[in-house]
């Protein structure tokens, strides 16, 4: 199972023109496997602005870390998303974990 996530992770580095929908089914996939840390390893270089789901789902991979690089990713979303009012409520109750 675990090649399948690491195959797919190097197809999706090699994708010159991501959308947040890729990022989005990625981001998913690496939850799945257990592999969150490469979560916020690709959230850290992405150059487009996340969506909904995928800050759900970054908020799911920092919840499963537990760590203090997670939390401090979680907690700097949150803090962005709280000064736009971009939030809504899947993003807010997938950030309570993070507390």
């Amino acid at each position: 199972q675990f090649h399948k996530i690491d195959h797919a992770h190097n197809l999706f580095l090699k994708t010159i023109n991501k959308s947040d929908a890729l990022y989005a089914v990625m981001f998913q996939g690496l939850i799945t496997n257990k592999v969150p840390e490469k979560v916020l390893d690709l959230f850290n270089h992405m150059k487009i602005q996340p969506g909904r789901f995928t800050i759900t789902a970054l908020f799911n991979a920092c919840a499963q870390l537990s760590n203090d690089r997670a939390k401090t990713i979680g907690k700097k979303i949150l803090q962005q998303l709280m000064n736009n009012n971009h939030s809504d409520n899947i993003q807010l109750n997938s950030a309570i974990f993070l507390c």
